[in-house]
Parts: C-alpha cells; sequence; structure tokens
C-alpha cells in the first residue's frame, strides 16, 4: 500500500505497557517535530494498552519514523506503521501532566488561560 503524501500519523503497537508519553516522544524525536501523541489507555483501569500514535508536523518526518520498525524499545520490538484514517475519539487521552510533546495539548491550555485572563482582566 502507497503512503499518501498528506500522512503525517503513525501508529505504533507492541510497545511496553510501563511506556511514558516522553519516553515513545524521545524515540521519534530525531525524525523531526512531533504536533501529538495519543497513548491508548484501558478506560476502566486506565492502564497503557501498548500502542500509541504520533502525529508529526511533516510528512517527511514519518517517512523516517517508519524507518523505526522493528527497533527494541525497554526490550520490545515496535511495529510502526502509518495510519490514514484519522484519530478515533476513543483513544484521545490527556495526561494531567502533559509532555513537551503534545503541542496541541499545550496550545489548547495556553488558549484557556487567555480567555481566563480577558474574563478576570489579567488576573
Amino acid at each position: 500500500m502507497e503512503i499518501p503524501k498528506n500522512c503525517k500519523t503513525i501508529f505504533v503497537r507492541n510497545l511496553p505497557y510501563d511506556l511514558t508519553e516522553e519516553e515513545i516522544g524521545d524515540k521519534f524525536k530525531p525524525c523531526g517535530d512531533i504536533k501529538s501523541i495519543r497513548m491508548v489507555y484501558n478506560h476502566a483501569t486506565r492502564n497503557f494498552k501498548g500502542f500509541c500514535y504520533l502525529e508529526f508536523e511533516e510528512h517527511s518526518s514519518l517517512l523516517q519514523a517508519l524507518n523505526l520498525n522493528g527497533k527494541l524499545v525497554k526490550g520490545r520490538e515496535m511495529i510502526v506503521d502509518f495510519e490514514d484514517s484519522g484519530p478515533k475519539m476513543g483513544f484521545k487521552y490527556r495526561s494531567e501532566k502533559p509532555s513537551k510533546f503534545n503541542k496541541e495539548f499545550r496550545d489548547v491550555m495556553k488558549k484557556s488561560l487567555q480567555k481566563k485572563r480577558k474574563r478576570t482582566g489579567g488576573k
């Protein structure tokens, strides 16, 4: 299957269950700027399910990330593929402590803070 030219998202599975957003971000950071990381958690237990989605700023970053398929992360061989169907709302998870890799979350929080400052007169 050919990779769509506008695709910027990868699907990564077979990850260790104790992996953090920071660790997966650090693994893929050399490929390019990461827009967001969506780690998938069990709804009831809040335990990481061992797979995630990474969205890059550029398509070229995705192409580099695909080369990490089969590389080890904490002793597990990760499987990396492109994802062009878009995020599923049930798979979005926002931690209370967002990482440096989740620009989307930081942008939302920044806008929220700006609105709050306007309502309270800059306080």
